[in-house]
């Protein structure tokens, strides 16, 4: 099976999509962040014969995936330091689970 890995963070307002400040607010970057996470999961798991896997860096108070409305996805906690490792860790267990093809 195909697998796609979709790298997400905990929506912490001044933790995500800080580039956009000044134009718009951290709260405000957090719930456009949490609104692009939300909608790329419903996207991704509307389509069929792929796998969906969420890699996530938990938060205090984001412990789960609760906060993407999609109960029951599959996910797991990134590990390494650098985003490559990050990568490279996340691709080595889709293979390992007997992914045959995957993306992040």
């Amino acid at each position: 099976m195909d697998e796609v890995i979709v790298f997400v963070k905990a929506p912490v307002p001044g933790k995500v999509k800080t580039r956009l400040a000044p134009q718009i607010s951290p709260d405000e970057s957090a719930h456009l962040y949490l609104a692009f996470v939300k909608d790329t999961l419903e996207m991704l798991t509307s389509i069929e014969d792929i796998s969906v896997r969420v890699a996530y860096e938990p938060a205090e108070g984001f412990e789960g995936l609760d906060w993407t409305g999609k109960v029951g996805i599959e996910h797991f906690i990134q590990e390494g330091e650098t985003l490559g490792e990050r990568l490279i860790a996340a691709f080595a267990q889709a293979f390992r689970r007997g992914a045959k093809c995957v993306v992040a």
